[in-house]
């Protein structure tokens, strides 16, 4: 029995396309939902809303383009997979890439002559001060501390977890995107310590000026409080 050239078509096609992720497969079921809605293998009719029939070559074609072209739509979006892999594992001293706009890298100092133990607890309040449920469309889905070691080195981790957007539903299972903020306390001898706080996204290459708006946030909270906690941007003109 001769093999449906559609399929002979999407199979070339696919070899040239790096293997799918769950991503992928995805996105080619949001652009072919005849996949996972429409097709009965036994008896060739539709589910659901509006019994009609289909033609299995008329599935396979449809089916065969949608999973082609979604692979490699996708390919093409999901710019920066290794990201996806877990916590960013850089201090909150190292600097972002250059040209970065998935990542901020800030330095905030605190007023002469605050303790240490004052200066800590003015970064713990700057945090819990951001809202639950995220800002302007940011982390509508929270945050929480991961590691918190403030109180005994000066150091923590927050994750942030965005709103389900299109861009999640499409890219991420429908699940939230997680951003992570490091905070380092840094002694720079004679008494004066700063702190350094690194934000960035796990998947993508690109973060839609989150992170930009959530250091912000952060930040104004202790200009409240007299720090020089600057306002800050990626450095990209076309992007800032």
């Amino acid at each position: 029995k001769q093999l449906n050239p559609n399929l002979l078509f999407s199979a070339k096609m696919m070899m040239n396309v790096p293997r799918p992720s769950a991503h992928v497969w995805l996105i080619a079921l949001a652009a072919c939902p005849e996949l996972v809605t429409s097709y009965n293998i036994n008896d060739g009719k539709k589910f659901g809303t509006g019994s009609t029939t289909t033609s299995r070559r008329g599935w396979t074609q449809a089916a065969s383009a949608g999973i082609v072209a979604a692979a490699v739509a996708a390919t093409n979006v999901i710019a920066d997979p290794a990201h996806a892999a877990g916590p960013d594992k850089a201090r909150a001293t190292d600097k972002c890439r250059d040209g970065a706009r998935n990542c901020i890298r800030t330095t905030w100092v605190p007023p002469a002559g605050k303790s240490k133990s004052d200066a800590i607890t003015d970064i713990r309040s700057a945090v819990q001060s951001y809202p639950e449920k995220g800002q302007h469309g940011v982390d509508c889905n929270g945050w929480v501390f991961v590691d918190d070691n403030l109180d005994i080195d000066g150091m923590a981790r927050i994750e942030y977890y965005s709103c389900i957007g299109p861009a999640a539903i499409s890219m991420n299972l429908a699940k939230p995107f997680i951003d992570d903020v490091k905070l380092d306390l840094v002694e720079d001898g004679n008494g004066k310590f700063r702190f350094e706080l690194r934000s960035k996204s796990r998947v993508g290459a690109s973060d839609y000026g989150v992170n930009k708006k959530r250091v912000n946030y952060l930040a104004q909270a202790l200009r409240s409080k007299g720090w020089d906690a600057p306002k800050v941007i990626y450095g990209i003109g076309s992007y800032d």
